[in-house]
């Protein structure tokens, strides 16, 4: 994937949340924007997780985003 790409799922209005499909074969959910950074210049993705813990990736080691379904209110 490219960052212009990855930027698309980190701006969308409202947000939804979305789960990152690494090519590793790892998955990253992203439950909100502010979970991860984009540094566009140098490709790098920073995704934040619990407990302080954090992985910077570049953008092509991301194999697809898969984006969540909204839930129906009933």
């Amino acid at each position: 994937m490219n960052v212009k790409e990855i930027s698309k799922a980190k701006n969308m209005v409202p947000f939804r949340p979305f789960v990152m499909h690494l090519t590793s074969g790892k998955d990253l959910l992203i439950r909100h924007a502010d979970q991860f950074a984009i540094k566009a210049k140098d490709n790098f993705v920073f995704v934040f997780g619990e407990d302080d813990a954090y992985h910077l990736i570049t953008a092509d080691q991301i194999a697809s985003i898969v984006v969540l379904p909204t839930k129906r209110i009933s």
